[in-house]
């Protein structure tokens, strides 16, 4: 779909390139700052120096926390390497690889705590691929322990490519699914070589292992009334297409006071903006809108 647009000020005559996303999806883990709360255990902090907890994308280990009541036992790692069996010798905490936890976890001064949803009368913890906790888990002795929005940050994830993906959630299986199963790889932080990173691909929408899948302007061309600016697009995200004069390298402005949304091609398309000309030479750039 084409739109055009006026703007004071800015004109085109070629392009620079860039994705600069407004929102973030798993692109940085804050581990400094991160707690549960229990009105009887106090502050629960996930990153507790080396006996922090871990998220792999099986099961949960090491050790939280607790203000009032010390450590609590999130697992030590399965005997199986694969997920908790919870018989004897072998509990813990696991993890589904879609942001669900099951299991238990344990503290001297507090006894077992739950993490089933079917234990819980359907309460249960999650996790994000940033490893952020959210949800009620159940304790026998304590009552809930809270892991909410306000008061629980990241537990500790594994980005060995810093390309702002956990590798729990890259399964280099070559197949993209979900945050949870995005398919790449955890050691190449730009799977599909198309000049995005795996990161900015998730916030945009765009497939992680196709090279073809990515945010991107198409083309840029000249016409009578203006410059017509053209960009991939993937359903349900919405863009701002930016110009910068080349004499204020910097200084982006918008071309359209909303953001422009695609909702009318699936599950990829193509949307452009003519730019009515004035004067001044400029760069563009397409950014994904929050």
């Amino acid at each position: 779909m084409k739109r055009i647009v006026q703007r004071v000020g800015i004109a085109a005559c070629w392009v620079f390139l860039s994705l600069f996303p407004l929102t973030g999806f798993g692109a940085f883990f804050d581990t400094n700052n991160c707690y549960g709360w229990q009105e009887n255990v106090g502050w629960v902090t996930l990153s507790a120096g080396t006996c922090g907890v871990e998220i792999t994308k099986s099961f949960v280990k090491g050790y939280a926390w607790c203000g009032n009541v010390g450590w609590l036992n999130m697992g030590q790692g399965p005997s199986n390497g694969i997920a908790y069996s919870q018989s004897e010798g072998d509990v813990g905490v696991n993890a589904d690889g879609h942001g669900g936890l099951s299991g238990y976890a344990w503290g001297e001064n507090v006894g077992w705590v739950c993490f089933d949803a079917c234990s819980l009368g359907g309460a249960s913890v999650t996790y994000a691929v940033d490893g952020a906790l959210s949800g009620y888990a159940w304790g026998e002795n304590i009552g809930w322990l809270c892991f909410g929005k306000d008061v629980v940050q990241n537990a500790t994830i594994i980005d060995q490519d810093s390309d702002g993906l956990s590798d729990l959630s890259e399964t280099d299986t070559g197949v993209f699914n979900d945050g949870y199963d995005t398919g790449s790889d955890p050691l190449e932080a730009d799977t599909d070589h198309d000049g995005m990173g795996d990161g900015d691909e998730l916030r945009s929408g765009t497939d992680p292992v196709q090279y073809a899948s990515c945010l991107k302007i198409l083309g840029i061309e000249r016409q009578a009334m203006g410059i017509l600016v053209e960009w991939r697009t993937v359903y349900g995200h919405a863009y701002y297409i930016q110009a910068c004069p080349l004499s204020s390298l910097g200084a982006w402005t918008n071309l359209t006071h909303d953001p422009i949304m695609e909702l009318n091609e699936f599950p990829e398309g193509v949307e452009a903006v003519l730019d009515l000309l004035v004067d001044t030479n400029c760069a563009y750039r397409v950014i994904v809108a929050e």
